[in-house]
């Protein structure tokens, strides 16, 4: 006797009736199915899926290749198909893969699809916010972020993170950045996230390979990894932090072993990596190396390292694929968001800096705070910025005698001796470096509202009142205004050498 489960249903529309008749099934759609067994299913199924073949030969049949056949005998056989292969005729048929109309078959899992890519969002919520709404009007399957998702790995920085991205109308799929690992980063990034460091994923027969390349290379064990993920057959993506290399001419943003660099390139050339995502370089860059497309995409929300024209903007990369051709758009987001500028003027001109190009210098970290005219220390953080001293390398220097001029974007000044800039052994352990600071505490302007500010940085850590008289020339600092806090300019516009 056959079991239930071995019947199966023959639809057919049909009016909807009040009452089934004995050994009918209604669904909710308005079709009436009739049991039947499983051997006349698959005759039925077994001619029209012959009818449909022979049809499609015939509209076909003028395509190269094709010219020369005639009937089902000459398609590719069906044998592969439950049930067909013992069907007079078909039985030295063999598949239907490469026939359109059978999405379900081998072969015809690379289908369209379309993705975004974006990188670098560093805490800026602002921009953060306007790429979120962009994403979800263009609609892509899902997105993928290449890293640097926060400032400086904090729990508070993951959290808004989140609940903005949580805003998404789509998934999800993040790397690590070097800005996510740091303190405890690390851990907070899978808490967050939900992913490991490295993974991969499927998604319409494409492979998706996330790397973590957070500290411009990957050890032996990520490596291992990847060479078997490679070694899976069919068409991959690669999306990682750090790319390897830098896609300006002389930058130094990229692997620190080019070695590792060139194999990571020779391995994927060779396994069937369509295109590789990273971010880190501030910018948007696409161009294709050995047939495989490498695009930088750092544009959602950290300091641009590039004027407009040649790539400084924000914005998301679009990705549509078809088969193994894929297009890239850099889709720009426009934020109405000013970048803090200062300008730095010396006996040989002046230049204009952004957050981004002060994030190019050579930088210096330290935790420091002031002591204001009440005695109160106030200011403490970890400040992140650039010794002044090689901003006005930029511009011919200053000399001893010379004054600097540290103007406000508020009209507050503070003015400055050679001696201040150049710090002699005794005067550095008082007063410290002297720094334009862009960054505290991982957060940039205009989330940190009062950079770029001058700091100090001592060795204890704190610039007190008597470090401040004791390191202030005739007329400056502590002798017009006795706060060693007074020094601490913030929202700096202008750096001028004077005579």
């Amino acid at each position: 006797m056959r079991r239930p489960s071995d019947a199966v249903f023959q639809c057919q529309p049909t009016m909807l009736m009040s009452r089934a008749p004995e050994g009918v099934v209604r669904n909710g759609a308005g079709f009436s199915c009739k049991k039947a067994t499983r051997p006349a299913l698959v005759l039925l199924v077994s001619f029209a899926v012959l009818a449909a073949c022979v049809l499609g030969v015939a509209l076909v049949g003028h395509c190269a290749g094709l010219s020369g056949l005639s009937g089902a005998s000459s398609l590719p056989a069906l044998s592969c198909l439950p049930g067909l292969s013992g069907l007079p005729g078909l039985s030295g048929l063999s598949g239907l893969s490469g026939l359109p109309g059978f999405p379900g078959l081998p072969g015809l899992s690379q289908g369209g699809l379309t993705f975004a890519v974006v990188g670098d969002s560093q805490g800026r919520t602002p921009v953060w916010e306007r790429i979120v709404d962009a994403l979800n009007a263009a609609r892509p399957a899902f997105v993928l972020h290449c890293g640097d998702m926060v400032a400086s790995g904090a729990r508070e920085q993951y959290e808004e993170f989140v609940k903005q991205v949580e805003r998404l109308r789509m998934p999800w799929y993040a790397v690590p950045g070097n800005h996510d690992v740091r303190g405890e980063g690390a851990k907070l990034f899978t808490e967050f996230t939900g992913k490991n460091r490295y993974y991969s994923f499927v998604e319409k027969g494409y492979r998706f390979i996330g790397l973590d390349s957070s500290a411009a290379a990957l050890d032996a064990e990520q490596m291992a990894w990847l060479e078997r993920e490679l070694a899976q057959g069919g068409p991959k993506f690669v999306f990682m932090h750090v790319p390897l290399f830098d896609p300006r001419p002389g930058g130094d943003h990229c692997f620190l072993d080019a070695e590792q660099a060139r194999r990571l390139q020779r391995l994927f050339r060779d396994h069937e990596v369509l295109a590789v995502f990273s971010g880190h370089v501030h910018l948007f860059s696409s161009r294709t190396l050995d047939g495989v497309t490498y695009v930088t995409t750092g544009g959602a929300g950290a300091p641009l390292y590039a004027s407009r024209a040649e790539g400084g903007f924000y914005h998301y990369a679009l990705v549509r694929v078809s088969g193994n051709r894929v297009s890239v758009e850099a889709k720009q987001v426009a934020v109405k968001i000013e970048e803090p500028r200062v300008r730095v003027i010396g006996p040989k001109g002046e230049k204009e800096f952004t957050l981004g190009d002060l994030a190019l210098l050579p930088s210096v970290e330290a935790a420091s705070a002031f002591e204001n005219q009440f005695g109160n220390v106030s200011g403490g953080g970890t400040y992140k910025g650039v010794l002044v001293a090689t901003l006005l390398e930029q511009v011919g220097g200053i000399r001893p005698g010379q004054t600097l001029v540290v103007r406000c974007t508020d009209g507050y000044s503070q003015e400055f001796g050679y001696e201040n800039v150049h710090v002699s052994k005794d005067w550095a352990k008082l007063q410290g470096p002297m720094v334009l600071a862009y960054e505290k505490d991982g957060k940039t302007p205009p989330e940190w509202a009062e950079g770029s500010r001058l700091i100090f940085a001592p060795p204890d850590g704190v610039y007190g009142n008597d470090d401040c008289r004791l390191t202030s020339l005739p007329g400056q600092g502590w002798n017009v205004y006795k706060s060693a806090g007074g020094r601490w300019a913030r929202n700096v516009s202008v750096i001028e050498v004077r005579p």
